[in-house]
């Protein structure tokens, strides 16, 4: 398939400031999750078995949220930039960052990733890794290569390849009936299509996870409305909606959600193109 055809058929929404301000409302909860998960584990012995993470090494991390990754990182001797649409996060990253004494180590940027000067920056071919994990700016054809054009070594993102939530589900069905099919995986099939396409030969692994965790009714409907936002006219009326049929699920005002999910982890090199 041809770039400018995966271009036409590829795309996001544009619609930065919703996205900002949606994510600037979950960075608190974001900040409390544990951070040293059995993805980040692994996925940190996978970049240093590949030689592209440790002492000296210069590293942006795209969508860094609260700083797990960047800081990560740090520790390890890399000199870190974190880049995030949500400036709440970015106020979550630069704490965690004072705390740990890694502010001379880190740099977080403000900015909308889709739409970043690299030139203007200073960050075109200025790293040996670039780094998505599970970053929604990851949204379009151009968004992905602006990942090849900041390295000069290496790129890693991870996406899920399938994943399923119970009360996502749930609601999905409710709302579309049982045709209803989650959105999980398009961004792991359009990204390697587009790298071919440019000219990459991407490694693709995968990990399975399970978990579970609670979420408040205002977390929970927060956590679900971009995934129905075709089902109203109104956000009003689908707030109002979400918090009717998830008010019939929870348990002490708590949603409990469970998922299971297959995680691919995509590895490639722009210095081997």
């Amino acid at each position: 398939m041809q770039l400018e055809t995966l271009r036409q058929e590829w795309k996001a929404d544009g619609d930065w400031k919703k996205t900002q301000e949606f994510w600037d409302l979950r960075a608190a909860e974001f900040a409390g999750k544990e951070r040293d998960s059995s993805r980040m584990r692994s996925t940190l012995a996978y970049l240093e078995g590949k030689g592209v993470l440790g002492a000296g090494t210069a590293v942006l991390d795209v969508g860094c949220g609260p700083g797990a990754y960047a800081l990560a990182f740090a520790r390890r001797g890399a000199s870190v930039v974190g880049t995030d649409i949500s400036g709440n996060m970015l106020r979550h990253a630069r704490n965690r960052a004072e705390e740990e004494g890694l502010l001379g180590k880190t740099d977080f940027v403000h900015a909308v990733w889709e739409t970043v000067d690299l030139e203007a920056q200073g960050w075109q071919g200025a790293f040996d890794l670039t780094f998505a994990s599970m970053c929604p700016g990851i949204s379009n054809v151009d968004a992905l290569l602006a990942l090849c054009r900041a390295s000069r070594k290496a790129c890693f993102l991870t996406t899920f390849a399938r994943r399923r939530d119970v009360v996502r589900e749930r609601l999905g069905r409710q709302f579309f009936g049982d045709s209803y099919q989650a959105p999980w995986g398009k961004t792991l099939s359009y990204t390697v299509a587009t790298l071919f396409a440019a000219g990459y030969y991407p490694e693709v692994t995968y990990q399975q996870e399970n978990w579970q965790w609670e979420l408040s009714l205002d977390e929970a409907v927060r956590t679900y409305t971009p995934f129905f936002k075709e089902v109203c006219s109104s956000e009003e009326e689908l707030a109002s909606r979400l918090r009717a049929s998830l008010a019939a699920l929870a348990r002490d005002g708590s949603v409990e959600e469970r998922s299971e999910s297959l995680t691919a982890r995509v590895y490639w090199r722009v210095d081997e193109k």
